[in-house]
């Protein structure tokens, strides 16, 4: 036997393989058992006719099987056939099983069933495989106990694989353990995956060195992404060179916009796009009296949570909306003008 092994290793690498992926192979014994009679010039046949089911090269079907090497005993064509019948389209059945080879060897009908059963509806589950294949191959029933024992709201832990399925896929008491050392504060951590699923696959020791370096305060930051957990998932140094540069348009310092930002972290959520709605908002509020010595611009560039475009309009601003006759006051338009009011009438006072 350990001279037929050794024999297959020399022809794996005469098909093709690297000696890496040739030691590997010929370790497992499934594999071993499969083509311990071939030629090389068999098993690269073989490699050739599953490179050309895929429309891959060969050393993409050569690295398949070492993550997977039970992946050549499977009629190809029949497999794929069968998963398409039950997610309808071939293409992604095939850029399915090219990111996660395992996804051949599964019951789809079952699967589909299974997870549909615990998550409602099939279409949506289907959806959710096809975007994430290694979905296909978790025991749901189980995932959920588990996570629900963790977090204790099934409705909020559904909600969170559904929106971001890698979820499903972590160990999350080993997450929340890792987030606890740098946060300091199990239930706000809790809290915050649940919000923004995404931030348990973060390296939140690199997050908070990175945007410290940029904003100058740890706790600060700390504080930003409890508060906003999105706000873990930004490059900060491009937020802040936005940022700056729409901050001179109004007069503001560097300085106070990465206050403002760790104050209201939402903002480094909004594009430029919003912002320069948000500018042209305050700005036609000022051709019409409402000034308040120049606070418009200023209150603009921090208040735009509401949504500063023409309503019932693909996202145009005020200014090109007029030009097409659809203007209609914006919801911002709305707070800025009560929000200036009231620092008009703080002036009067003064």
């Amino acid at each position: 036997m350990a001279r037929q092994i050794e024999e297959l290793g020399d022809r794996l690498v005469a098909a093709g393989f690297t000696l890496e992926q040739s030691n590997r192979l010929e370790s497992n014994l499934n594999f071993e058992s499969h083509f311990k009679n071939k030629t090389a010039s068999a098993i690269k046949e073989k490699i050739n006719s599953i490179s050309k089911i895929y429309g891959v090269k060969n050393s993409v079907v050569r690295k398949m099987l070492v993550s997977f090497p039970t992946f050549a005993n499977f009629d190809h064509d029949r497999v794929i056939s069968k998963a398409t019948k039950v997610y309808g389209s071939k293409p992604q059945v095939i850029a399915a099983i090219l990111k996660h080879p395992s996804f051949i060897s599964l019951d789809h009908n079952r699967v589909v069933a299974a997870a549909a059963d615990i998550y409602g509806g099939k279409p949506l589950v289907k959806k959710i495989i096809l975007k994430f294949p290694p979905f296909a191959s978790y025991n749901h029933a189980r995932v959920i106990r588990d996570v629900v024992g963790i977090y204790g709201n099934e409705p909020a832990v559904k909600k969170a694989i559904l929106s971001w399925p890698q979820f499903a896929g972590f160990d999350h008491s080993r997450v929340i353990a890792d987030a606890n050392k740098i946060y300091g504060n199990s239930d706000k951590v809790k809290r915050a995956i649940l919000a923004f699923p995404p931030f348990a696959g973060l390296d939140h020791e690199r997050v908070i060195r990175q945007a410290t370096q940029v904003y100058g305060n740890e706790e600060a930051v700390k504080k930003a992404i409890l508060s906003f957990p999105a706000f873990a998932s930004y490059d900060h140094r491009k937020v802040m060179r936005k940022l700056t540069k729409i901050g001179k348009l109004v007069g503001f310092p560097k300085g106070e916009i990465s206050g403002k930002v760790l104050k209201f972290p939402a903002l480094a959520s909004y594009s430029s796009r919003r912002y320069f709605a948000g500018i042209d908002a305050a700005r036609e509020l000022e051709r019409m009296g409402l000034d308040g010595n120049g606070s418009a611009l200023r209150i603009a560039l921090s208040n735009v949570n509401l949504s500063p475009y023409v309503p019932n309009t693909n996202r145009l601003r005020i200014s090109k909306a007029k030009k097409l006759g659809k203007f209609a006051e914006p919801k911002f338009m709305m707070q800025l003008r009560r929000s200036l009011v009231r620092e008009i009438d703080r002036q009067k006072v003064k």
